[in-house]
């Protein structure tokens, strides 16, 4: 698995790079996921097929978008200024932009079955949705799986 550590005073140069692109530009940055034949880059190791505990679908990021809670991440612009979010989107452009590969989000369903709960990746989700991307690949907790069928639509991968 390829891995890499990016020091804070070149996150801050990227994070202007990134967001003097366009859109346009932006979205032409292929994401990279760690599923299929890319599987043995998981970074984490819960989300292991041989776990058992999850299993990938291809979903639409708005129906996500629609569908999750996203708690203090804001899925309405891509930078805002808070170098937590900040941060994070520019590590993301950079992986995929350098051919790391990103683990696809994570999401079991609330207690009140009403709504999506991620255990990780909602700027993933975000950045997919703000660039346009079709599709995107998220790894759903196996006892949600029927259920969280009946608040989006999950494609087999």
């Amino acid at each position: 698995m390829k891995t890499e550590h990016i020091p804070f005073d070149e996150i801050q140069e990227l994070t202007e790079i990134y967001k003097q692109k366009t859109f346009e530009e932006l979205s032409l940055i292929k994401p990279r996921w760690a599923i299929g034949k890319h599987i043995k880059e998981l970074r984490d190791f819960e989300l292991n097929p041989i776990n058992n505990s999850y299993s990938f679908y291809s979903v639409l990021p708005r129906e996500i978008i629609a569908n999750a809670e996203f708690l203090e991440v804001e899925t309405d612009t891509l930078f805002n200024g808070l170098s937590n979010n900040d941060f994070r989107i520019t590590r993301l452009l950079h992986r995929w932009e350098n051919g790391y590969f990103v683990d696809p989000p994570s999401i079991s369903l609330s207690e009140s079955k009403r709504i999506l709960r991620f255990c990780d990746g909602r700027h993933r989700t975000k950045l997919s949705y703000l660039l346009m991307f079709e599709t995107m690949p998220i790894a759903v907790i196996n006892q949600d799986v029927d259920e969280i069928k009946n608040l989006i639509k999950l494609a087999s991968i």
